[in-house]
């Protein structure tokens, strides 16, 4: 063997980007956004279509169901209520 290679302090091993920490949090953040997006895609895919097939009301009535709206009297029941304040009209009077 060369004397000359052999005295050469070993070299580190270079990990490729995609196998350090930060390379692999990148590629789960993005695989996870790819994934939203893909899904997203597909769902949008399939109304449209549902729509452009004229099956538009059926679609509206599924959403329309009761237990898919608001209903206001429940909402009114379960709304957070905070103190009461009392502001007169010489509350804001300048002085």
């Amino acid at each position: 063997m060369d004397p000359v290679i052999s005295s050469l302090p070993p070299q580190p091993s270079m990990k490729p980007w995609y196998r350090t920490g930060p390379g692999i949090t990148f590629l789960v953040i993005l695989g996870i956004i790819g994934f939203v997006i893909l899904s997203f895609s597909i769902l949008t895919g399939y109304y449209l279509w549902q729509i452009k097939s004229g099956r538009g009301a059926e679609l509206g009535k599924a959403f329309a169901k009761e237990k898919l709206t608001l209903d206001k009297n429940r909402a009114a029941q379960t709304a957070p209520t905070g103190p009461k304040l009392a502001i007169g009209a010489d509350d804001f009077v300048a002085q």
